[in-house]
């Protein structure tokens, strides 16, 4: 693989830095609380069943008087943003002279997160982000006339940020209707309509269930030796390769689940809300992974290419050897 490498010029210095805001090309059109629940009168009544809900239910979907239990949620909305940024930011340095050139490059990248958050959340970010450092370093240096030394360095370091139960989004959100349950309980409790975990709502599985971090460090390193033997004969010449890699990746889920309850469709005599408990509360708990590899190679080769009149002469011999060795 080539890569940039330095000039025998004055110091340039090139930055540049790129800002835009991505949003969803395409997403799930739901009907709202009331349609639904006109939709599903008429399937029972279809099948031969009495209708679900009657014309005062109906009402209180349509008017929102009831809304704690007749809500008409729109999970999509509640779900996402309108649109998350991107920032991107790379320098470029390249210069040098007879002796030696140098290339050096770093970039910066941070993708936010289309995830809507709750606000009172000061400790840990839930949202989906990724942020990506990246860098390199070519140095190239003239030992001697004939011996050409070439030190690359380069590298990546990546962080995803999601919600510590982010499998289970999609799934609790294509399962929720618009009449299922509110967003929240007037009383602070969490709702849900079951205790399993695509039956937690979306937003409660988006802001509520800790967080999860990813990283993967990886660090690319190349050392080239090039010597002309044309002073032993001509069209001799001799290159060695060395490399080293790693590649890290580390994995932590810091999860929690809220206590979840459902409200019967009546009050107590005192007005407040007679809650049905569906699931207890899970303390946040963590679980953690790590893995790597390490590699290691080494090339040596031999080049003779001569002209002898209207004659060419090539020959290449070549040693190669290799390592991987798995950290997990």
């Amino acid at each position: 693989v080539k890569t940039k490498r330095g000039s025998m010029t004055a110091p340039q210095i090139d930055f540049s830095y790129d800002f835009n805001v991505a949003t969803p090309n395409r997403l799930p059109d739901f009907a709202d609380g009331y349609t639904y629940a006109l939709a599903l009168n008429e399937a029972l009544v279809n099948d031969g069943s009495l209708p679900r809900y009657s014309a005062a239910e109906l009402d209180a979907f349509k008017n929102q008087t009831y809304p704690l239990f007749y809500p008409n949620v729109d999970w999509m909305d509640v779900l996402l943003k309108k649109g998350a940024p991107t920032y991107r930011a790379t320098i470029n340095m390249n210069g040098g002279g007879s002796l030696a050139r140098y290339y050096v490059s770093a970039s910066y990248v941070d993708e936010g997160g289309m995830y809507k958050v709750d606000k009172g959340l000061k400790d840990y970010n839930t949202n989906a982000n990724y942020r990506r450092w990246n860098y390199r370093l070519n140095v190239d240096m003239d030992i001697t006339k004939t011996t050409l030394l070439k030190v690359g360095v380069s590298g990546s370091l990546d962080k995803k940020n999601e919600p510590g139960m982010s499998s289970n989004i999609w799934a609790s959100a294509m399962n929720y209707n618009p009449v299922s349950v509110p967003i929240m309980y007037s009383n602070g409790y969490t709702p849900a309509f079951g205790s399993d975990d695509e039956q937690i709502n979306p937003w409660t599985i988006a802001t509520q269930t800790g967080y999860q971090e990813t990283w993967n460090n990886k660090l690319q390193t190349n050392i080239t030796l090039e010597q002309d033997f044309s002073f032993i004969t001509k069209g001799l010449k001799f290159i060695g390769r060395y490399g080293f890699d790693t590649n890290n990746y580390q994995w932590i889920n810091r999860k929690k689940i809220p206590e979840l309850w459902r409200a019967e469709q009546n009050r107590a005599s005192d007005g407040s809300l007679v809650m049905r408990k569906v699931r207890d509360e899970q303390l946040m708990s963590q679980e953690a992974n790590s893995t790597g590899e390490r590699k290691e190679y080494l090339e040596a080769e031999l080049h003779y290419d001569r002209t002898f009149g209207n004659h060419m002469v090539g020959a290449v011999m070549k040693y190669t050897q290799d390592k991987t060795i798995n950290a997990s």
